[in-house]
């Protein structure tokens, strides 16, 4: 490392030096010395010095009065102001070492929403929160004309002493604007030093406003001298409802308002006015505890090195970060505020005994016995407790019609631009939830405050913050769906393009009312795919079909993953005039709208790969009719391949885990529709796996013809009765095909070549690792397997076996411990119990697996 970095970087040593052998101080300032690297303007050094003076070690004396509950009054309304709470509230939670209690004024029942959630998801140890509605009071200031931005907000500090809880005696009060450069119990402990008559704590303005010799033509409001500055305000709450506060307040404003005709600073001119007629209420802050940058600020009225600051304030319409020479350092200072992972603030400081946060990784059931190290990734990602930002903008109410639908949606940041574009096809209402760092949330404001994105009243934003490497896809589906407030949603991907007018053409054929819009129904909106971004999206489905047979548009994925769509029978759909049913196969994924009400995703599916094919397997168990709407259809535009595309096409580990979430899926959705006392008729199985050593060619003639080629044998060819078994056992066998992409074949009648018996299932596969996973399926699946001792096979299937194929099953499938025993072909072989859910335990039959 270079000599210029030789300042920044200190040894293990020295910070456990400095901190007090505090790993949790260790650990904080190292992640702040890589910053400094990175960005080169982050001061190490005034970091340094504060977290030094805060982590001394506490005596018994001090230690209730160090960690007694500090509690922090801001107001906030509007998205603006939320914003720069947040940044406010990182920067108090960097340097704190106490439990904390906030306490926010907001305006709005989704005001409060958004507030609870974020501070829900955040997960901070000792830290709580308590909401306040500014109508709660509103009487008592919303007969004050105030000439400031702020509007009722920059009024609403007055009435903190009455909508309080009278058990908060004492209270520290802050604008958004504002950030600390210091432990906060520092400014807390003032509130110790006033005398009996001092109810407010405050620094002195750093301008010349009250003085009246900034302007010719304005007459400011009363003050003392410069006057005082509300942005940072300690307030003894016990002293103030004791002289009657709000009482006090009125008949100074009143009278004034007299001579002024309304307030030009807010609520300071009203502090300002009180503390003129009786200055012994307010004790004088430090200056540091309130360093004012605005263009009038006079930097000589608190000329202390930067080092020694404690609170920055922006009292200026500009705010933080817009350019000004004189705050660059400052500037800099704040932006590593708003880029720091609020992640890292889930940490609990040593001097005091904190509550531990809880977990923010739920408690992990034990659903992947199978490669438990190896799928831990999995896992963790899945029951992660993610940050979220709801309603992320300006939100205004829209008219809702009564089939509405809305257009949900989700993205990382590198899909913005796509994003843009939607917004422009799709003219209904949208929901969109965006996957961003806390840097890449300030890039999407910015965007959004400059109007780079088509941002509409019917258009919702959500943030979910980042953690982790596996993209959460089903868990920002499900806050998508989980905050629509429309009838119909469409469930789309951000990549792909709704045909011109397809929101209108939707009002006019979703039902309205009735039993209609009530039944269980996806309405499938076909999809395809451009390979180059100049081909022009059609217009209709007469000009799509063109593009279609001159080869310009193309079937979405037909030649990567034909089963995705299959189902949705395209060839009936070029000439359909009218909506057609269609039945689910293996892996469907279509895009599709539905009833806002459907079933949630299951959010173990993480990164690339089965989510949707999990979610409308459950709508099929679930009974709901797929039907294919004729004149709809949305087209996939070209993009780099997301990370965890890649992933899924170059890891077999990440494919086998997601296998493996796939037959827990499967056997949990069998649990949760086989209700207790569910009629279905009994179904004896005997289910026979046959490995590829002894099959070496598998092909579906048809629906009812399966062909086998075996070894040192003739092609033969195995016919049946297959009609779709509405009974749901049957479907769990169905199912499962998905779960290993290989071939399962349920039998209703019998199979003449094998010899085998009515209701018997064949499973072929010429994968060694399906077969293993197949039989941990069958293991778990419910009813269970028990080991029955010896039993003997069915000789023309016994024919099939190879001598060269045995294998010691204890090694291969340890968790069933089955019982070994060789046939007189020497195949090593094991059988178990089966019981099916879908009847009475007395429906079993025999589970032979041979190899």
């Amino acid at each position: 490392m270079g000599n210029d970095h030789s300042s920044m970087v200190m040894s293990k040593a020295t910070f456990l030096l400095v901190c007090n052998f505090s790993n949790n101080c260790y650990h904080r300032l190292l992640y702040i010395s890589i910053k400094a690297l990175f960005h080169g303007k982050f001061i190490l050094e005034e970091l340094h010095k504060n977290v030094k003076k805060k982590n001394i070690l506490l005596s018994k004396d001090d230690f209730n009065t160090r960690c007694e509950v500090i509690h922090i009054a801001v107001v906030s309304g509007g998205f603006q102001s939320r914003l720069q709470l947040l940044t406010l509230l990182k920067s108090v939670l960097f340097y704190r070492s106490t439990p904390l209690h906030f306490h926010i004024v907001t305006d709005s029942d989704l005001s409060e929403k958004i507030l609870r959630t974020l501070f829900s998801t955040w997960n901070l140890p000792s830290v709580s929160l308590s909401i306040y509605r500014l109508d709660e009071a509103l009487e008592d200031i919303n007969w004050i004309p105030n000439g400031h931005y702020s509007g009722l907000f920059g009024l609403s500090k007055l009435i903190l002493p009455k909508i309080l809880s009278t058990s908060v005696t004492k209270v520290v009060v802050l604008d958004v604007d504002i950030l600390f450069v210091s432990d906060i119990f520092e400014l807390w402990n003032f509130l110790s030093k006033f005398n009996d008559s001092q109810v407010l704590g405050m620094t002195e303005n750093q301008s010349d406003w009250y003085l009246g010799n900034l302007f010719l033509d304005y007459k400011p409001w009363p003050a003392l001298g410069r006057g005082y500055n509300s942005g940072v305000i300690l307030m003894n709450l016990l002293k103030l409802r004791a002289i009657n506060w709000t009482e006090l307040y009125k008949a100074v404003t009143k009278e004034l308002l007299n001579t002024y005709n309304r307030t030009n600073l807010a609520d300071q001119d009203i502090f300002n006015a009180v503390i003129q007629r009786l200055p012994a209420l307010v004790y004088r802050l430090p200056c540091v505890y309130n360093l004012q940058l605005n263009d009038n600020a006079r930097r000589e009225l608190c000329s202390y090195d930067q080092a020694d600051m404690k609170i920055i304030h922006w009292n200026n319409y500009r705010k933080p970060l817009l350019e000004n020479p004189n705050e660059s350092h400052y500037r800099s200072l704040y932006q590593q505020f708003v880029d720091l992972d609020g992640n890292f603030l889930r940490h609990i400081n040593k001097n005091c005994k904190l509550e531990t946060a809880k977990p923010s990784v739920e408690n992990i059931s034990n659903n992947y016995d199978s490669f438990t190290n190896l799928c831990l990734p999995f896992k963790t990602a899945s029951n992660l407790m993610h940050r979220m930002h709801l309603y992320f903008g300006n939100v205004v109410q829209f008219d809702l019609k009564l089939n509405d639908v809305t257009l949900l949606t989700q993205l990382s940041f590198d899909r913005l631009v796509s994003l843009n574009r939607l917004l422009i096809q799709w003219t209904g209402p949208i929901i969109a939830v965006l996957y961003l760092t806390d840097a890449e949330a300030f890039q999407l404001a910015t965007f959004m405050e400059n109007d780079f994105l088509n941002i509409r009243n019917n258009v919702i934003i959500h943030v979910v913050y980042k953690e982790g490497n596996l993209y959460p896809v089903n868990k920002l589906r499900n806050i998508a769906l989980q905050s629509s407030i429309t009838p119909f949603v469409f469930m789309n991907d951000i990549d792909f393009v709704p045909a011109t007018g397809l929101y209108e053409h939707l009002l006019q054929i979703l039902p309205q009312q009735g039993d209609a819009i009530a039944s269980k129904k996806a309405y499938i909106v076909p999809a395809f795919e451009v390979y180059s971004y100049h081909v022009i999206i059609p217009e209709s489905k007469t000009d799509l079909l063109k593009s279609l047979d001159s080869g310009e548009i193309h079937i979405f994925r037909s030649k990567e993953w034909v089963k995705g769509h299959l189902a949705t029978d395209y060839d009936r759909w070029r000439n359909a005039l009218e909506p057609y049913k269609i039945a689910w196969s293996t892996d469907f994924e279509p895009y599709f709208v539905v009833r806002r009400d459907v079933p949630l995703y299951d959010e173990r599916f993480v990164g690339f790969g089965w989510n949707k094919v999990a979610h409308v397997m459950n709508l099929d168990f679930l009974n709901y009719e797929f039907i294919v709407l004729p004149f709809a259809y949305i087209v996939h535009l070209p993009h780099s391949p997301s990370l965890e595309l890649l992933q899924y096409r170059q890891n077999s580990d990440y494919r086998r885990c997601l296998k493996l979430i796939m037959g827990q899926f499967i056997k949990e959705l069998t649990k949760t529709q086989f209700k207790p006392g569910k009629q279905f008729q009994p179904i004896a199985t005997n289910l026979i796996i046959m490995h590829h050593k002894c099959i070496t060619l598998t092909t579906v003639l048809s629906q009812n013809t399966l062909r086998i080629k075996r070894k040192r044998s003739k092609l033969v060819e195995c016919t049946w009765n297959l009609p779709r078994i509405s009974m749901p056992l049957s479907k769990v066998w169905n199912y499962a095909e998905s779960a290993t992409t290989s071939l399962l074949v349920t039998s209703w009648e019998s199979c003449s070549c094998f010899g085998f018996g009515p209701a018997q299932f064949v499973f072929v596969t010429h994968e060694t690792d399906v077969l293993r996973e197949v039989y941990t399926f069958l293991h778990d699946f419910p009813g269970g397997i028990s080991a029955s001792g010896t039993s003997s096979i069915d000789t023309k299937f016994s024919d099939m076996t190879c001598k060269s194929a045995a294998v010691n099953l204890n090694d291969n499938f340890p968790s069933l411990q089955p019982t070994v025993y060789s046939t007189s072909h020497s195949a090593m072989m094991t059988t178990g119990k089966f019981f099916g859910s879908a009847g009475p335990r007395s429906t079993s039959g025999t589970l032979s697996v041979a190899f």
